[in-house]
């Protein structure tokens, strides 16, 4: 797909192969489903909800997405300042890999592992500790509230807070 120039994109991915029971790798197709349709204001271009299908093929599948960023608005030119997308996995012989995943891709500079990508029905959550206990973020693609705002990724804290990207 060839997205309008000015658009952020990070490539998602699987990052182990998935196999069966029997250590074979999986084939199938993975589909991608965007929450809300887009436009791109500066060119006017239609990203449109429809599900897109990338081959699973050894196991392994990617896709290039565009995260959250400013410059979209909706098809019918509301603001928008977040979206998801849902994942799922189908092979040739209808079994399920995994369940299907609803997530955000927030701002970043690396490209995204589909299994670690943080669920998106976690938003507004707090995750506290208590006395001296500390939470180990380490792998957190969403914006996170703590002693310094973002915590970097392995940052130890007391409380974090998970908050839908504005």
């Amino acid at each position: 797909m060839v997205y309008p120039a000015g658009v952020v994109t990070r490539k998602v991915e699987l990052s182990d192969p998935l196999t069966d029971f029997a250590g074979v790798p999986l084939s199938g197709l993975v589909t991608f489903i965007p929450s809300v349709s887009l436009k791109w204001v500066a060119t006017g271009q239609l990203l449109t909800a429809n599900p897109v299908q990338v081959f699973l093929t050894a196991g392994l599948a990617s896709i290039i997405l565009p995260i959250i960023q400013s410059g979209f608005v909706t098809s019918n030119d509301a603001a928008v300042d977040v979206w998801t997308y849902t994942a799922s996995i189908s092979t040739p012989a209808g079994g399920v890999a995994f369940a299907d995943k609803t997530f955000v891709l927030p701002y970043g500079s690396d490209n995204y592992q589909l299994d670690m990508l943080v669920p998106s029905d976690i938003l507004g959550t707090v995750l506290t500790t208590q006395g001296d206990t500390d939470v180990s973020v380490t792998y957190l693609n969403l914006l996170v509230l703590g002693p310094a705002d973002p915590v970097p990724a392995g940052t130890a804290v007391n409380t974090v807070i998970v908050r839908k990207l504005t």
